[in-house]
């Protein structure tokens, strides 16, 4: 073990692997770095319950291909923290033709905002030419959800 926690010497010694673990999952979310075509993405997860009913409200039902390719993507959407060191906040701005007074609805609310982005991102996802780069992330997003799902199920229930 490289460190060890040394706070309470009744209490078995952990690897600082799982004190990281256990610090981000005291934080609410876990974050995993992801290179696609040499542009850094930050995944994070589990998804809030605002984010999770989101992605189900954007989620196609036509078919169990789309239901399943959509409810990824709309997950994928919700789960970007950032790309390429900028916040997804920050990647795109508002159309020209909108009207001032939608611009200062969305910017007054902060939930307004994140759904705005949400849905920017889940547009450019869904875009004929941009999918070929978010298998690999939904891979990643899939495999921070089984790594939180795992580590709730390892945890001791009280």
């Amino acid at each position: 073990m490289a460190e060890e926690q040394k706070s309470d010497p009744t209490k078995a010694k952990i690897h600082t692997v799982l004190q990281d673990l256990q610090t981000q999952l005291r934080s609410k979310h876990i974050t995993e770095k992801v290179t696609v075509l040499g542009k850094e993405f930050v995944l994070k997860a589990p998804l809030s319950e605002d984010e999770e009913i989101w992605a189900e409200t954007q989620t196609r039902s036509d078919s169990t291909i789309s239901f399943s390719t959509s409810n990824n993507a709309a997950r994928l959407a919700a789960g970007l923290v950032s790309i390429a060191g900028i916040e997804v906040d920050k990647l795109f701005e508002y159309p020209e033709g909108m009207k001032k007074e939608v611009r200062e609805a969305i910017d007054g609310n902060s939930a307004r905002r994140r759904y705005w982005v949400m849905a920017q991102l889940l547009t450019f996802i869904a875009e004929e030419g941009n999918r070929g780069f978010t298998g690999k992330l939904i891979d990643a997003q899939r495999a921070l959800d089984k790594r939180i799902q795992e580590a709730q199920d390892e945890a001791p229930k009280s």
